[in-house]
């Protein structure tokens, strides 16, 4: 947008095309009033001065009617204020007399003016984000226990008995840990069986894109797997179905390998069997013997802490015992 000379500021206008001539520039000019100007260079005895910007109509077409009354509205509604004159230089008046422009420090405010204004939007943009974050938490609360009261674990926003088991569990699959005590998933099992079946909650092979056949130690445990397998199916869908992001499928990988170690098998034997390094080994031992302690601390019906205790000791042996003591040297 455009004032020329020292026209009044209702007397803007607004470039809606150019051109470069042989003879020289070419501008079209529209005014308030839907008039249309075309003018060169050699026409101008004044200078044009820039005010501002807007943003003209889209489709872009200069000589359409519709488009040029939309573009003359724009222009009419476009608030020209004092800054926008000082800083083309358009306002003699106000640049000799007006006490601010004789301030030293004229610039510097303007530019702290400007800085304020950018600060202000980035802080209501900022109070939008958060907003929005703590309404997604929020939501994400609200599903969760939805969730949570649907599968037995909280009632009338009090912990059930499957909820205070719930809270003894640390582990990212504590929710589908619990559902598979809740559903006897363990019961009758020694503690070589335990410290196989748990396996499954720990051990991700990252390497394997989908579950291929997998050797189990017995026929039981086999059929254990087929229920944990169920149950995690059942809650993953439900998960999902209330926006929730789905745990991560359990993997009978590592069935055979804590149930040979439980044994008293050798590192040497496992690893030349199993498809396992023995960093990894060491570390999926850790985890599994944490949680077989965690599992030592329910002690009701759903598990047995001497069965757990007694898993969680067969497996602190050799090599995964050997790097637990390195760390306290």
């Amino acid at each position: 947008m455009v004032l020329i000379g020292e026209t009044l500021p209702n007397e803007r206008l607004v470039v809606i095309s150019s051109a470069n001539r042989g003879s020289g520039g070419k501008l079209s000019l529209l005014t308030i009033g839907k008039g249309v100007k075309t003018i060169t260079a050699r026409d101008i005895t004044e200078h044009v001065y820039t005010i501002g910007h807007i943003a003209l109509p889209t489709p872009y077409q200069p000589t359409n009617s519709r488009f040029l009354k939309e573009t003359s509205a724009k222009l009419s509604r476009f608030k020209i204020n004092e800054r926008m004159l000082v800083r083309s230089g358009r306002n003699r008046k106000v640049r000799n007399d007006h006490p601010f422009l004789n301030d030293p420090d004229a610039k510097f405010k303007l530019n702290a003016a400007e800085s304020a204004d950018r600060i202000a939007k980035e802080l209501a943009q900022l109070e939008k984000r958060v907003s929005t974050s703590a309404q997604s938490v929020s939501k994400k609360f609200e599903d969760l226990t939805d969730l949570l009261e649907q599968w037995g674990y909280v009632d009338d926003w009090k912990l059930t008995k499957k909820g205070v088991r719930l809270g003894r569990i640390f582990h990212e699959s504590d929710l589908l840990i619990a559902e598979c005590l809740s559903e006897g998933v363990f019961d009758d099992l020694d503690h070589y069986e335990l410290a196989s079946l748990t396996s499954v909650f720990v051990y991700e092979d990252r390497k394997r894109e989908a579950l291929e056949r997998i050797h189990f130690p017995n026929s039981k445990l086999d059929d254990r797997w087929a229920k944990i397998e169920q149950i995690s199916r059942k809650l993953s869908a439900q998960e999902v179905q209330y926006g929730l992001l789905p745990h991560r499928f359990p993997d009978p990988g590592f069935m055979c390998t804590a149930y040979d170690w439980a044994h008293g098998t050798s590192l040497f034997d496992i690893l030349d069997e199993d498809d396992v390094t023995a960093g990894d080994f060491v570390r999926t031992m850790k985890q599994l013997i944490d949680l077989l302690r965690q599992f030592s601390t329910i002690d009701d019906e759903t598990i047995s802490s001497t069965i757990s205790g007694l898993a969680a000791k067969s497996l602190f042996t050799g090599v995964v015992a050997a790097s637990s003591q390195i760390g306290k040297m």
